[in-house]
């Protein structure tokens, strides 16, 4: 009997994506683009010309904007190749069509 795979991430192979962690320091300041490479039935990932995306480093958000101290900053870190861990992963998307809209309230 043949296992069903629960996400088929295929057609993601060769192309760019996003990938945001989950848990902890590490989703507080970890958004990864970079090429898929590879990836298994656990959703561990292989990401290679990666770059991490800075958040806003600030000991206490300001109080008229709360968000502020997890808004995406334009600074980056590039980190080559990386495997992403499945059990770590909050959020893959592709990079093709994501474009910043102005906020409607």
């Amino acid at each position: 009997q043949k296992k069903a795979i629960v996400l088929d991430m295929s057609k993601y192979v060769d192309k760019s994506v996003r990938v945001k962690f989950m848990g902890g320091r590490e989703a507080n300041r970890r958004a990864v683009v970079g090429v898929l490479k590879g990836y298994d039935a656990l959703l561990n990932l292989v990401l290679d010309e990666a770059h991490e995306y800075l958040k806003a480093r600030r000991a206490a958000p300001r109080p008229q904007d709360p968000t502020d101290a997890y808004r995406l900053l334009d600074e980056t870190r590039p980190m080559g190749l990386m495997v992403c861990r499945g059990t770590s992963i909050m959020l893959v998307c592709p990079t093709d069509g994501l474009e910043e809209i102005a906020n409607p309230f």
